[in-house]
């Protein structure tokens, strides 16, 4: 029996889900979900750790090898009524941690983040530049949030780096790797974050 096959059937499917259904709870697209799956097992072989995410065959036991991942791979997976039960409950869980309007910071950066990738994973090959897709999510959230929105191509790329980072528990910080912590401790555990703003790192 192969690797995929053994994987295939040690893979529960309340626990692991396939990328066609992550990707319709995350929002995310299944490109990005792809490129997250294979930092992850590469991230998870380095360390000597389990992995959150990988590869067996579909279901039906017919077919090609396909990304599975883990509920635990993404906050938004966790198990709940709807995408906006976990939204809520992921938010709640940083704003007991975190001043709010900290934390409803990193949701806008989060919100723009998100439009500006999943623009990037739409557009054709040298139709566009992910330089051109920021300037324009960059003008259409300083209408939105207000010309003051600290938000430009550079901003964008840190943050894309601070939401796919990992933690100390080796798991993608998600929004909480976008919250500004100058002058914040982490009430959580008592801990000290192990990571900084990405736009106080620029500054």
């Amino acid at each position: 029996m192969t690797q995929a096959m053994r994987q295939s059937v040690t893979l529960p499917a309340d626990e692991w889900l396939s990328l066609d259904q992550a990707s319709r709870l995350t929002g995310e697209s299944i490109r990005n979900l792809q490129r997250r799956a294979s930092w992850e097992l590469r991230s998870a072989r380095q360390a000597g750790r389990q992995t959150l995410a990988r590869k067996a065959l579909p279901t039906s036991g017919k077919g090609k090898p396909v990304w599975y991942v883990h509920r635990s791979f993404d906050p938004t997976l966790a198990r709940c009524v709807d995408k906006s039960t976990r939204e809520d409950r992921s938010r709640s869980a940083l704003a007991d941690r975190f001043p709010q309007h900290k934390v409803e910071q990193a949701y806008q950066k989060a919100h723009w983040l998100r439009k500006w990738r999943s623009l990037c994973d739409q557009r054709r090959i040298g139709n566009v530049t992910e330089v051109q897709l920021a300037e324009r999510i960059a003008r259409e959230a300083k209408q939105t949030e207000g010309p003051n929105f600290p938000i430009s191509m550079r901003s964008l790329q840190l943050w894309h780096g601070a939401y796919y980072a990992t933690g100390v528990d080796g798991q993608i910080r998600g929004v909480e790797g976008l919250i500004d912590r100058r002058g914040v401790e982490d009430q959580g555990d008592g801990k000290s974050t192990d990571a900084r703003d990405p736009q106080a790192v620029e500054y």
